[in-house]
């Protein structure tokens, strides 16, 4: 369920936490471990962050911090997921053994988003940890991950199951952790400009945040000369496994006056070839609306990307 690579800085997280005698693994002391790898340090940089600054600020917070840790169990842990909106990503029915409150929302809240996914939730926080016991075989008496470590990875393998994707790869987990808000680790990424949003552009269309981020991407192509203004340029939309299939779809509708059907055709086409032509329009009207959509996107947070070309 993690990529190989993930697997090896999981498992060299939970290694160096075990020599070091902690009994629990902070998001925080987390995030410092996987900064180490020089893969994930990229990431981060290319996302606008400065690497050395925040392992520094994560190693004095670390060294100071005094408070004690929330472990998570599975009833701490269902309740803040089933109150966030991760469940609207799945369909969750069928749960059994769960605390009362958590089985009336159950009962109350059956959407789903991304697809239809019959998961149960018990199922999930089992193969989170057996994923984390696997990884971390042959550790005697592993450290346990803090409730705000355990979440991401909670959100991480939910997304992964939602977008049907084999694997959770760094992108997604640190995508995930970006999403506890909270946490200091987060705010040391946000206070350096690291968004979510900036990891999502850079893990789906490889877009980078120091080469202008993905404003800068819309245009592929050479502008038309004055006397060329007429000339028709497409509009071309790129697949990712974070946009939801519905926001696709409505702003097709809406930005495009395509039809439900039309529509739900070019998003599954996207899909299936990873990018579809929406239309040709002269270059200036398709550069804003194409700049339209992607800012629709990522106002919500989605990495959808729309390009103009030739």
């Amino acid at each position: 369920m993690l990529t190989v690579s993930l697997q090896e800085l999981v498992r060299n997280a939970i290694v160096n936490a075990h020599a070091r005698g902690d009994q629990v693994i902070t998001l925080e002391r987390f995030c410092a471990e996987l900064l180490r790898d020089g893969r994930f340090a990229e990431m981060i940089w290319q996302c606008g962050g400065d690497t050395e600054e925040l392992a520094s600020q994560l190693a004095c917070h670390i060294d100071d911090a005094k408070h004690a840790t929330c472990v998570a169990n599975k009833d701490s842990l269902l309740k803040a997921l089933l109150q966030s909106n991760e469940p609207e990503r799945l369909i969750i029915r069928n749960v059994g053994g769960l605390p009362p409150d958590i089985q009336q929302w159950l009962e109350t809240n059956d959407t789903a988003v991304n697809g239809r996914i019959l998961l149960e939730v018990t199922e999930l926080v089992n193969l989170v940890d057996k994923t984390i016991d696997s990884t971390a075989a042959g550790v005697d008496a592993r450290p346990w991950l803090a409730a705000d470590c355990e979440r991401s990875f909670l959100r991480a393998f939910i997304q992964m199951a939602a977008a049907f994707q084999a694997s959770v790869a760094e992108g997604d987990l640190l995508a995930a952790m970006l999403e506890e808000k909270d946490a200091h680790a987060v705010c040391l990424l946000n206070k350096q400009g690291v968004s979510r949003i900036d990891v999502l552009n850079n893990i789906c269309h490889g877009i980078s945040k120091r080469q202008g981020g993905i404003y800068k991407s819309i245009v592929r192509t050479t502008p038309p000369r004055f006397f060329d203004l007429l000339s028709r340029f497409k509009l071309v939309l790129h697949n990712d496994h974070y946009t939801p299939m519905q926001f696709v779809v409505t702003t097709l509708e809406l930005e495009f006056a395509k039809s439900t059907m039309e529509a739900t055709e070019m998003m599954l086409a996207v899909h299936r070839t990873n990018s579809v032509v929406v239309g040709e329009y002269p270059f200036s009207l398709a550069q804003r609306m194409a700049h339209k959509v992607v800012s629709l996107a990522q106002a919500a947070e989605f990495p959808l990307l729309m390009t103009v070309g030739k």
